[in-house]
């Protein structure tokens, strides 16, 4: 795999009201550095030296401590290990990433770190195992190693360490990693659970890991890396296609030739050698840094540096060279035995483990969160490496295992006003988070990013918070960034701030009114499930007042003058209703989650309900989407929390509700895609944790959305290219229904199924979009849909309840309510989506109406 350098930290806090009187005096002094050549004037001080781990073999590791910059004695202690194996954390992590100097370009000095991590915490960096960087044994067998023993090692290490400085024994410790770390850090962990399992005296008290595209087992991690270069447009499909179809990953192996197929080695060297030597494949965004140029310019004292992207691409060089100096050398009390080869990034003379690569680190894992111990894995998501698409399934796996559900859905976090990445929570104890525009090495690419992240997972721990709750308050708060999903709400529904009291004041659909007689409705209900299809008529309401939602589908505010679709309302017949009532709606939805799961008309519908209890919210502020998005087309997940009354209204972009895949191998050339009808879509986990679950598809059930496309059905692994759309819709819910039969909940959550919407495109080839000004007195066919049949048939056999919500019929008539040319891209008319204020609204009305009668 080639080496995945940079490693781990360790962090310590200092317990909550302790005082430590005798801090300077505790430090060992002959570790003091006094000062570094060409080094700023800095305020904080920093130690280096040897720990001697094992006395008889001579075998020693040398380390680099810097304390906080500021109140050292009241921040945590981090410990930096990098990966490989074999590379130095000095060099990585305390020179390139984190620490708090960067080398200068000409190679004879430093320059600050402005994000360096001990703004948050103290920092130590360990050459570890032995034979990394300035670390040594004078036993030659010892460079012959593995993760045990480097595990072994890294424990005594600590020991002796807090000898050195028996200060932070007291302290908290959080152990975090990066690359090859995703085995150095869990194995240490281990090794201290173990420690405290047998000590009667002194226990690490493990608060929390943390590991940076790690490597965590290589049937996920190794092909993630092919997907990404393919992704990227960096290989071809053919030589993606061969590598997917020839190599199987299940038995791949670290060390060379990896126990694949002759085949499968063929295809993958092909790959490399498309990618060549002149991509970083740790930030494959970034240029690449030419030796023998950067050589040349440092010994002449040239400033060699060389910026992509924000990012000096030959710091290693000057690195490297700034701690070959002499000097430096001598100030870091460094190279005690006078080594026989210069200092390097990563050790020639190691002799690592092979067959350690081969570990699966998921079950230390979840032996350390099954001791209540947080676990964070983050990814750079520029690195090819470790790409985030193995680490993101290794950690769903996790969570499956541990039997966690997500309790922070995956979604945006925000850093200065900007998107950071994307994280998702599971359990309170596992996160996965991404980096935006990051490396290999999150620090050396993103520092201020990194910094953000490093920051709120200390903080975090103090206070026994989401790590991504941290987050999410550090973004907003430390940096005043305010939601824009608020600014949206707050703009478009300008008429509730300004106290018109009559929005979303409607008549509404009080009860369940079935179709045909009472015996219908106990026949229906012996199916458990139940048609809302009340026998409405259309009245006009002239007190109906309408606040504005967000810009896409707000006619009026993209230039429709007339305001009748806003009026028209559907009325039970023989019966008199309440209006509805945000407040009173909210109050019985407390602590609740709504889901609504589906295409881009469940979203309106979504929309349209937050705007609805919006008109009962004092303080707007207290409405925000949880990760700070904008309601957009493409993103498959917003929450809306209503944080008054601990409500969350969710919405999951699925609009197939089955699993999207690629085209077999040897598939026909017509063959794009492919749709797993036999398969729920992979986000499904994310629905069950909800009170109110509402669902629909349809809409994307076409020939153009489908064979035009490329796309077709697969079932069992087997294509199925003459099966009509109809039959395939029939198996795709049949597999929701089995889904829902033995995952939903009954006695909590309530399930609805939201039917076909009629469109009203007209002409020879249905692409003319003509709305009128009033709703139509016939409905031309629209008010059946077979998609509709199909779900009104699948619901009657489930044995969990779910309520049919049978819109079909009454949106045939509403062809005056479309959006048409009214949206934010008039170019493109519009007749299959509602304005908002709208027709949803209605839907809204019914849905509530008979969720709070029913209980």
């Amino acid at each position: 795999m080639g080496r995945c350098w940079f490693g781990g930290i360790f962090i310590a806090v200092l317990r909550f009201g302790l005082l430590v009187s005798n801090v300077v005096d505790g430090y060992p002094a002959e570790d003091l550095v006094l000062n570094l050549p060409g080094q700023p004037k800095v305020g904080f001080r920093q130690y280096a030296g040897y720990v001697d781990v094992d006395v008889k073999n001579g075998r020693s590791l040398f380390y680099y401590f810097v304390e906080a910059d500021k109140d050292p004695d009241q921040k945590p202690l981090a410990l930096w290990l990098n990966g490989g194996p074999g590379c130095s954390s000095v060099g990585g992590g305390a020179f390139t990433e984190l620490g708090p100097f960067f080398p200068r370009g000409d190679g004879r000095g430093l320059r600050r770190n402005s994000m360096s991590w001990n703004r948050a915490s103290n920092l130590l960096f360990v050459e570890s195992p032995a034979g990394v960087g300035w670390s040594y044994s004078n036993t030659t067998s010892d460079y012959t190693t593995g993760d045990a023993k480097t595990a072994k090692d890294m424990h005594t290490f600590l020991l002796k360490w807090y000898e050195k400085f028996p200060e932070f024994k007291s302290r908290e410790l959080f152990l975090t990693g990066e690359s090859y770390a995703g085995h150095y850090i869990p194995q240490l962990a281990d090794v201290l659970l173990d420690h405290n399992a047998q000590s009667t005296d002194f226990k690490f008290n493990i608060k929390g890991i943390a590991i940076g595209n790690p490597l965590l087992r290589l049937d996920r991690d190794v092909p993630a890396t092919y997907e990404f270069f393919w992704s990227h447009g960096m290989i071809s499909d053919e030589i993606g296609l061969q590598i997917m179809n020839e190599c199987e990953f299940d038995d791949y192996t670290f060390a060379s030739p990896h126990n694949v197929t002759d085949s499968c080695n063929e295809a993958i060297s092909q790959a490399n050698s498309i990618i060549g030597s002149y991509i970083n494949n740790y930030d494959v965004i970034l240029d690449v840094c030419y030796p023998s140029i950067v050589n040349q310019e440092l010994l002449l004292r040239k400033m060699a540096t060389k910026i992509s992207v924000g990012v000096d691409v030959c710091m290693t060089y000057e690195r490297r060279f700034y701690v070959n100096l002499p000097e430096v050398q001598k100030a870091l009390h460094a190279n005690r035995t006078k080594l026989p080869y210069p200092w390097s990034m990563c050790s020639e003379v190691l002799n690592y483990s092979d067959t350690d690569g081969n570990i699966d680190i998921l079950p230390i894992l979840k032996k350390i969160i099954q001791n209540h111990i947080p676990v964070w894995v983050f990814s750079g998501d520029q690195d090819s490496v470790v790409p985030l698409l193995g680490s993101r399934t290794l950690v769903k796996e996790l969570a499956q295992d541990l039997d966690f559900k997500i309790t922070v859905p995956y979604g945006t976090w925000f850093h200065k006003g900007q998107v950071g990445g994307w994280a998702t929570e599971y359990g309170n104890l596992l996160t996965f988070a991404t980096v935006r525009a990051a490396a290999h090495m999150v620090p050396y690419a993103q520092p201020s990013r990194a910094l953000h992240l490093f920051s709120s997972f200390v903080e975090s721990s103090k206070q026994s918070r989401s790590m991504i709750e941290m987050v999410d308050s550090f973004n907003h708060w430390s940096f005043g960034h305010l939601r824009p999903f608020v600014k949206g709400v707050l703009s478009s529904c300008k008429g509730v701030i300004k106290g018109h009291c009559k929005f979303w004041i409607s008549q509404s659909f009080n009860g369940v009114i079935v179709v045909g007689s009472l015996l219908s409705f106990f026949a229906a209900m012996a199916y458990a499930y139940v048609i809302l299809f009340p026998r409405f008529q259309p009245v006009i309401d002239k007190s109906y007042e309408i606040p504005l939602p967000i810009r896409g589908f707000n006619c009026l505010a993209n230039g429709r003058r007339d305001r009748g679709y806003t009026k028209w309302r559907w009325k039970p017949k023989n019966c008199e209703i309440p209006r509805f009532n945000a407040r009173e709606v909210l109050e019985k939805m407390r602590g609740k989650r709504i889901v609504f799961v589906g295409d881009s008309l469940s979203r309106t519908q979504w929309e349209s309900l937050i705007c609805m209890l919006m008109t009962g919210v004092e303080d707007k502020g207290s409405v925000y989407e949880v990760n700070g998005n904008k309601i957009t087309k493409q993103i498959r997940f917003l929450g809306v929390r209503f944080s008054s009354y601990d409500l969350r209204v969710d919405f999951y972009r699925s609009v197939f509700l089955v699993q999207p895949g690629p085209a077999p191998r040897r598939a026909p050339k017509r063959v794009k895609s492919t749709l797993k009808i036999d398969k729920l879509d992979d986000i499904s986990n994310e629905w069950i944790d909800s009170d109110v679950l509402i669902f629909n598809s349809g809409h994307w059930w076409t020939p153009s959305k489908l064979f035009e496309m490329g796309c077709y059905f697969l079932v069992g692994g087997s294509l199925k290219l003459g099966m009509p759309i109809t039959s395939a819709f029939k198996r795709a819910l049949d597999t929701w229904a089995s889904w829902a039969n033995t995952t939903i909940n009954a006695n909590r959550t309530s399930v609805f199924f939201r039917t076909f919407e009629s469109s009203h495109w007209s002409g020879r080839n249905r692409l003319s979009c003509k709305v009128t000004r009033r709703p139509s007195s016939r409905t031309g066919g629209r008010h059946r849909s077979p998609i509709s049949d199909i779900i009104i048939k699948v619901a009657k056999t489930m044995t969990v309840p779910v309520t049919v919500l049978h819109v079909t019929p009454m949106g045939a008539f509403r062809s005056d309510a479309h959006v048409g040319t009214w949206s934010d891209n008039p170019s493109v008319p519009d007749c299959s989506h509602w304005c908002l204020p709208g027709v949803p609204d209605m839907w809204n009305e019914i849905l509530l109406s008979y969720l709070l009668s029913k209980n």
